[in-house]
């Protein structure tokens, strides 16, 4: 996806662990949807995730 630094991409992995949420992404048709459903989830991910941001 175009869309996302390599950051993001690693975050999204993550996000492919659940089930629902490889097929909630894969299952979507609208591309732009679908972009902006995974940079939400990942912004929350990195939310829940600050301390590490401090340590790159």
């Amino acid at each position: 996806m175009d869309g996302l630094t390599t950051m993001n991409k690693s975050y999204a992995l993550e996000l492919f662990v659940s089930a629902t949420n490889r097929e909630m992404f894969l299952t979507t048709t609208e591309h732009d949807v679908r972009e902006i459903w995974l940079k939400r989830k990942i912004r929350l991910l990195r939310g829940s995730d600050a301390w590490t941001e401090q340590m790159i």
